[in-house]
């Protein structure tokens, strides 16, 4: 806990949702609840001075001083750059020591797109059916054209049960 000396002893004690009470459960991811906690108290510090931006942003790590912040994109860099002197400012009037902060863009992978429905099988008409009944009769009935029949025959069967229907 020595690394987050100005880290308020009561926040570590209050529920923090369901991550935090897995945490408290388990001995060995109990080791990660104040730093965790930590984060979670920084960021709303953070939220607290300039709300907008750090509804897009996280606080990954603070340690030594150093605190990093992940940016969705380089414009909001930009923008939080400006704002740093008074970021540092405002955390150190909080008990925070932050000496140095580092930002970083951490863009996030998009969304997977959902796979198009598949359209609807389409009936044949009774002329296609009709064809293909004529070529089934017609094909000859020798052993190299025997893969082609049977995909012919298992064709009109298929098409006749999708009419059928």
């Amino acid at each position: 806990m020595n690394r987050f000396l100005s880290y308020r002893q009561t926040t570590g004690n209050q529920s923090g949702g369901a991550a935090a009470e897995f945490l408290r459960q388990h001995r060995r991811m109990a080791g990660l609840l104040p730093q965790a906690s930590a984060l979670l108290a920084l960021k709303a510090e953070c939220m607290k001075l300039l709300p907008s931006m750090f509804a897009s942003c996280e606080v990954v790590r603070f340690e030594a001083g150093l605190l990093v912040i992940h940016l969705p994109n380089a414009a909001m860099l930009t923008k939080l750059k400006q704002q740093l002197p008074k970021l540092q400012e405002h955390l150190a009037q909080r008990g925070w020591q932050v000496t140095s902060i580092r930002l970083k863009v951490q863009v996030s992978a998009p969304a997977p797109t959902p796979a198009p429905a598949s359209a609807p099988p389409r009936q044949l008409s009774q002329a296609a059916l009709a064809a293909l009944d004529e070529l089934e009769h017609n094909l000859a009935q020798d052993r190299h054209s025997q893969d082609l029949h049977a995909a012919v025959k298992a064709l009109l069967q298929s098409a006749r049960h999708q009419s059928a229907e």
